[in-house]
This record gives structure tokens, sequence and C-alpha cells, in this order.
């Protein structure tokens, strides 16, 4: 039987789901050695290397009159090859999307358009310096019950980036330099899985545009990434996708990342029903009454709200809009718009007009 210790003496199994209670003595735990004690910290073990000692430089040193800003969720500043955040205060501790594309790419190498990945962040001030964190959901217990704790205590957010604070701004906004995110090679945001790389070459990566908008931040990177002299791209379960790029030694890239604010009231969830053909995402939940780990599975949807909540068909606040990409041949354009607005009708059922448009 596969099991997964999750603290407190609970021990949930790979299998079935099922959890039991074991009593801490005796329970084998991350880390300890079989039938014998845990190392004790004696305070004579190799210490963690200390830093060097940093100033904060003032404001002007920094974010020099050679700055380009753009101001909107952060400010952005950027100094010729430098990518500068000044986060506001409020801005602190929230989740955020982080979601990185394939803008585009050389033939044998993916797809452009396709993803990368996408994941909830926070930025988390620690000191002067601001960490960015992985936030996950993959493991919840909404109960007020002890496992909830135990949940808690195997649910830690890890540490994606730790960026010193160069300098503060008004009202004392943390000002860090986030080029290394953009430009570097982080598990979390490369491409190089996607189009069987071995790695970046920072020598031939550039930041080509960044801005800032009153809820997000896109950016746009050439990435050049060493392919090791093989192989071309995965292209996906086939492999490789015809067309050839791997003999070059290298494949460049533009990946596109948006930093996105989230709405401060969520969304609704609602459960899946496997009658109906939706897109989901799911999680373990410890906290079932069943005394088993339960799978549950939200759908991926619109936030559709009424313009007028009264009126038995109202337009919504913010439609659903599609964006027909330029590459679309023209004499295509047409239909594929009246293919999806066709779908206007359902939706006027649902008390909506014009709610699902094309552009």
């Amino acid at each position: 039987m596969r099991t997964k210790w999750l603290g407190a003496g609970l021990v949930a199994c790979l299998c079935c789901g099922s959890m039991a209670w074991l009593p801490a003595r005796g329970q084998d735990r991350p880390g300890d050695s079989r039938g014998g004690e845990a190392k004790k910290d004696d305070g004579e073990g190799s210490a963690r290397p200390s830093r060097p000692e940093r100033r904060i430089r003032p404001y002007d040193r920094v974010i020099t009159k050679e700055a380009k800003t753009s101001p909107g969720l952060f400010l952005v500043h950027r100094i010729e090859d430098k990518v500068f955040f000044e986060v506001p205060t409020s801005e602190l501790g929230k989740e955020m999307l982080w979601v990185t594309q394939l803008e585009q790419t050389q033939t044998g190498y993916s797809h452009a358009g396709e993803p990368v990945g996408d994941r909830v962040v926070r930025w988390e001030q620690r000191g002067d310096d601001l960490l960015l964190r992985d936030v996950r959901y993959e493991i919840r217990a909404d109960v007020e019950d002890p496992i909830q704790g135990a949940v808690k205590a195997t649910s830690m957010e890890p540490i994606i980036a730790v960026l010193p604070i160069q300098a503060y701004g008004k009202d004392k906004r943390p000002v860090v330099e986030v080029t290394s995110i953009f430009t570097g090679d982080l598990p979390e945001f490369t491409a190089r899985r996607r189009i069987g790389a071995s790695g970046v070459d920072p020598r031939r990566t550039f930041i080509e545009k960044v801005k800032a908008f009153p809820t997000n931040i896109e950016a746009k990177i050439l990435v050049t990434y060493r392919t090791g002299g093989g192989g071309g791209g995965m292209g996906g379960p086939g492999g490789p996708i015809p067309g050839g790029g791997g003999r070059e030694g290298s494949v460049t890239v533009m990946l596109h990342h948006s930093l996105i604010d989230l709405p401060e009231k969520p969304m609704r969830p609602r459960r899946y029903d496997d009658r109906v053909g939706y897109f989901t995402v799911s999680f373990e939940d410890y906290g079932s009454l069943k005394h088993q780990v339960e799978e549950v599975r939200y759908i991926t949807r619109w936030r559709l709200e009424k313009k007028d909540p009264k009126a038995a068909v109202s337009e919504p606040k913010k439609p659903i809009v599609f964006y027909l990409g330029r590459e679309i041949p023209a004499r295509y354009r047409p239909w594929i718009k009246k293919g999806i607005e066709a779908w206007q009708p359902a939706f006027e059922k649902a008390g909506f007009k014009n709610a699902i448009l094309a552009k």
C-alpha cells in the first residue's frame, strides 16, 4: 500500500484514498531513520552562509531619469536591458495569475500560441527581500477540523524567486529587479521542455517589450534555447513536428508572459457533472465526511453577470469575446465569426443578450 504522510499522525492511502490516524510513536516521517531517532541540531553543524551586508539605495539612484515607466497594476520601470517592478503594498500577499505562452516559434518546435504554463502566484515581503511564491490548491480541507491543520502543514507554498529590494518608492513600495525572472530559465516559466531544449543561452536572450495595464502586466521575451545540437522540438505525444530545426543546435522563440490581478470576489464554483462535457479542474478534498480522500472537480467557465439583474434578458457586464488571429485567411473570417456568434440564441435562453462575440 502506497501512503502519503500528512503530518499530525495522519496517513492517506494513495491507492484507495482512505485515511487513518497512526500513533505518534513509531511512525515513519520524512527524514527519520528507520527505527531510530531523528537527528537533532546540536548547534555545531554547518551554519547558513551569511549574506553580504546590503544597503537600500535612494530611489533616484535605482530608478534614474533614464527609466521608462509604465504605470498600471505595478509601476514597471525599464532602464536599458533591465526591468524593475515597483509593487504597491496593497498588492503584496494577494493571489495573481501568471500565464506563459509561446507567441512565436521556429518550424519544427511546437506551435505558435501553445500554452507553456499557468499558475497562481503571490508576492510576499520578507525583510528587505521580495519573494515570489507558487500558490497551490491540489489538496484542501474546507472544514473546522484538525485535519485542516494537517492539510495546511502539507501545502507549503514553494518559493519561485527571491528578489533583493533595491529601493523603496512612495508609501514604502518595494522596488525589485525582475530581469532574471524573464531572461533566466526558471522551471516554473521556461519553455525548455515544451520545445525539447536543454537550457537558455543568456547572450541570445532579450526583453522585447514589457508594459503595465490597470489589472495586468504583459511582457514579450525573445529567448534562445540550446538544443544540445540534437533533436527538434517535442511537438506533443507524436514526437517532433516535421520540418527540421534541430540541426542548428539552438532555437529562438518569443515567450509571452501575463501577470493578471484576480477579482476581489471569487466566482462561485460549480461542480462537474459527467453527463455534460466540460473542461475541469480538480483537487483532493481531505475534509470529506466519507472518511476517504474525495476528488472534487469543478468546471471551467466564464463569469457572466447581467447589467440589469432584474431583466429577464440583459446584456452582460463583460461579454465573452473571441479574437480571430490575423493568421486566419481573410476569406474564412466572416464564417468563423458567424460560427462563434451562432451560440448567441443559446445564451439568450439563459438570460444574456450579445453574450458571445467574435472580433
